[in-house]
């Protein structure tokens, strides 16, 4: 079952099926499934499966509407996937592994978002047009992050190859950046580049950049003042690469990047709060 999860994510990038005279995306299928099997295990009650396709009826309609309806079901999506990321929905709850376990509302969340509405790369044109600079971008504020982290007395370097660190790095990536990011970036900030965009107010594309920093730094309050400022400063490096390529695998890029060498090179030293 917990399989099914993260294949049903590596399941966006590939084309839907025909059925009859029906598409049938392939990430449908492996999310409804693995869902039924959460259902099955008691991870998610009936009364959450409610909500669950609740999301997903309102992510597909805001997925093929435009104009003031679509921005009505992407605030209606955002207050019930916020809901679910922080397990305030009652009956929606964890599936586990031997090796990691998983937020059903919050994956649910990032799935819908990735699948159905944040800019994505589409063809290999967008992947060599965007892997430089996202690369370089994301270098640059790795560096810069975790600099201004050990400077603070945040993180001392200490490199390290735990047992399970491949599971715990693609978990990170497919649980957690993707997630992160398509909301963030692919759905604030793009609502705000979109918006410059119309205005033709070029002001409010480093508005967008600087509001999805802050609003990623603040969602890492629970962890003190030292992670909201590096998490800001993360956020910045994000913003950036999400800027620069429009689509959201840049961001995600990047964000991976400062997780994995954070995980990788780094532990974390007792600081004041």
């Amino acid at each position: 079952m917990f399989a099914l999860f993260p294949l049903a994510i590596c399941a966006v990038c590939f084309p839907s099926a025909l059925v009859g005279d029906v598409r049938i995306p392939p990430w449908l299928v492996l999310y409804v499934l693995a869902t039924i099997l959460a259902v099955a295990a008691g991870a998610v009650t009936l009364g959450g499966l409610v909500a669950l396709a609740f999301l997903l009826g309102l992510a597909w309609e805001a997925h093929q509407a435009s104009g003031p309806a679509r921005l009505v079901l992407i605030l209606l999506f955002a207050a019930l996937a916020i809901a679910l990321s922080i397990q305030a929905v009652p009956g929606v709850g964890k599936v586990t592994s031997p090796l990691s376990s998983l937020n059903v509302g919050k994956f649910s969340a990032g799935l819908l978002l990735f699948a159905l509405l944040v800019p994505r790369a589409s063809n290999a044109a967008d992947v060599r047009r965007n892997w430089k600079p996202t690369l370089a971008i994301g270098a640059a504020g790795t560096v810069v992050t975790v600099s201004v982290a050990a400077g603070l007395g945040y993180l001392h370097l200490e490199p390290k190859l735990l047992p399970g660190t491949a599971v715990a790095l693609v978990s990170n990536l497919l649980f957690t950046c993707i997630a992160e990011e398509s909301f963030v970036r692919g759905l604030l900030q793009e609502e705000m580049h979109r918006a410059a965009e119309r205005t033709q107010r070029r002001g409010l594309h480093a508005t967008a950049v600087a509001v999805s920093a802050v609003v990623f730094g603040a969602a890492h309050a629970a962890g003190g003042l030292h992670l909201v400022l590096l998490a800001t400063l993360g956020g910045i490096t994000n913003a950036l690469a999400y800027a620069k390529a429009r689509k959201v695998e840049a961001s995600v890029v990047t964000h991976f990047m400062l997780n994995a060498a954070h995980f990788l090179l780094f532990a974390h030293q007792a600081v004041a709060r």
